[in-house]
């Protein structure tokens, strides 16, 4: 059987699907469509193939281009199953393999990964339309796979299983990629590292971060924190976060790393002390999975995705989104108390080895894809 795992970055390929494809690959063949980038050879070392494919995140003039572009590789590979990934790139797929199943005797099976519906981040006419795209793609959908029950129960809500079938498949986390790395033991007066693990982007919401750090180092005197920003970056909103942080007089604070690769991501891990993501909405966020794993307590905004992930006073503790003071206050509740933190590190790496595991997410999807031939 020949599956592509088709995605509009370089980096969400490296994250996301690497592991399983290499996993999958020891029965079938799983390729990995996506842009080139720095990450492709790491992707390909590790035994997933990649076909290089140029798309854009956006929408924009390029779209036809890259719907036509989809559709050579397909008429190239004659792949079985279509596995897309984030709201443009599922999109452009369904319209690729409706042109190619309009065109040949063979059907490709089209599969279609809610990472957090686009339309939960936006309001008004704007998320009205965009709810409306996702309500007619699903007519060129066979299998629709959610993350969180949430969206589960809110694309049912909106009759998408009347075209296409609803599963959800959870998500999870490559528990081998973290063996032996576990959060060093707190130890005093040192400084205070968190970690924020997503792309500088809009959605990821950066700005609450800050703006509770200001309130930790600016007004509560707490000079020994350290926020480490890794992910890829946004340029328009990486500038609008980096005048932030000059405007608190915070860049002592505040370290930008980029996109890692596996090896120095874990050196991180292993000196954080709490990890933060106040994201405005999420499908289930990988990266706090990873952190939970490793012990490291975790604070998320109570959105959906983030929400079925940390458990309040179990393994982190969830706030609302936008407020800052919330964020601040759960913050210094942590850095004064390390019995606490202790405490939520050890039912945190609990809680992940039983609901996080990757070879269950792989065994579902291994079984969706051979029950369809």
């Amino acid at each position: 059987m020949v599956i592509m795992d088709i995605l509009s970055t370089n980096q969400g390929a490296y994250r996301l699907v690497k592991n399983r494809a290499r996993i999958i690959n020891q029965t079938h063949t799983n390729y990995i469509v996506c842009p080139e980038g720095e990450f492709t050879q790491s992707i390909i070392d590790s035994g997933a193939p990649v076909i290089s494919y140029d798309i854009k995140r956006e929408l924009g003039l390029s779209t036809m281009k890259e719907i036509m572009a989809l559709l050579r590789i397909l008429k190239e590979y004659n792949p079985d199953v279509v596995h897309s990934h984030n709201s443009k790139t599922g999109a452009i797929t369904r319209m690729a393999a409706y042109l190619y199943n309009k065109r040949n005797k063979r059907k490709i099976l089209v599969i279609h990964q809610v990472h957090g519906y686009y339309f939960n981040g936006v309001s008004g006419l704007k998320g009205t339309i965009y709810k409306t795209i996702e309500k007619l793609l699903a007519r060129f959908t066979d299998v629709l796979l959610f993350q969180n029950l949430t969206e589960l129960a809110m694309s049912r809500g909106m009759k998408m299983d009347r075209h296409a079938r609803l599963e959800y498949i959870a998500n999870g986390i490559s528990f081998d990629e973290f063996e032996g790395v576990r959060r060093n033991q707190p130890d005093g007066g040192n400084v205070f590292n968190m970690l924020t693990i997503a792309r500088i982007e809009r959605v990821k919401n950066q700005q609450q971060i800050i703006d509770g750090l200001n309130l930790l180092v600016n007004l509560q005197n707490r000079k020994n924190i350290m926020l480490y920003l890794i992910g890829e970056q946004s340029n328009d909103y990486h500038q609008e976060i980096t005048q932030q942080i000059r405007r608190y007089h915070l860049e002592n604070h505040v370290t930008f790393t980029g996109m890692l690769d596996r090896e120095a991501l874990m050196g991180y891990f292993s000196r954080g002390d709490l990890s933060v993501l106040t994201s405005i909405k999420e499908g289930k966020p990988r990266a706090i999975m990873e952190s939970l794993y490793v012990g490291i307590p975790c604070i998320g905004t109570d959105v959906t995705g983030t929400n079925e992930v940390i458990i309040n006073d179990l393994n982190g503790y969830l706030i609302p989104l936008n407020d800052a003071s919330a964020l601040a206050d759960r913050i210094a509740q942590l850095m004064d108390n390390p019995e606490t933190r202790n405490r939520l590190s050890q039912n945190a790496t609990a809680y992940a080895k039983e609901h996080f595991d990757e070879r269950q997410v792989i065994a579902r999807l291994l079984e969706l894809y051979e029950g369809n031939f």
